[in-house]
């Protein structure tokens, strides 16, 4: 796993490949918060929601870069990729946290309009 704030490793391949749910759902949420019309009571928790969803999706675009100065001892090896998967797992669980956090403070329009973005990600569907 690269060190926080470290630059992205450049990978022509990886930065064609399409995005994954996440990834569209996060570049969703600008217009997705206008759309609902977010109270005041509920922004830190889309906040949180925001990050968590940065954060998974910065370690899912890291997961997808080659490896450069892998170890050569594969014992090592895999420590390193349970070490990199446990941190997606991580990631992921806390998005997936946030995300019931906010679809828990939203009313019965904004709930519908949320999941059917989510669900739109999920299913490959174009932004809106």
């Amino acid at each position: 796993m690269r060190p926080p704030g470290a630059a992205p490793k450049s990978n022509p391949s990886a930065e064609q490949a399409p995005p994954t749910p996440l990834a569209t759902f996060l570049g969703s949420l600008r217009a997705l918060r206008m759309e609902l019309l977010v109270r005041e009571d509920q922004v830190e928790r889309w906040t949180a929601m925001q990050d968590a969803l940065r954060a998974c999706t910065d370690l899912e675009q890291e997961a997808a870069q080659p490896s450069h100065g892998v170890p050569a001892d594969p014992v090592q090896r895999l420590h390193n990729l349970v070490d990199d998967a446990r941190a997606r797992a991580d990631a992921m669980h806390k998005a997936s946290d946030s995300i019931d956090a906010v679809v828990a403070s939203l009313d019965d329009r904004q709930r519908q309009v949320f999941v059917g973005r989510l669900a739109d990600a999920f299913a490959g569907a174009p932004r809106a």
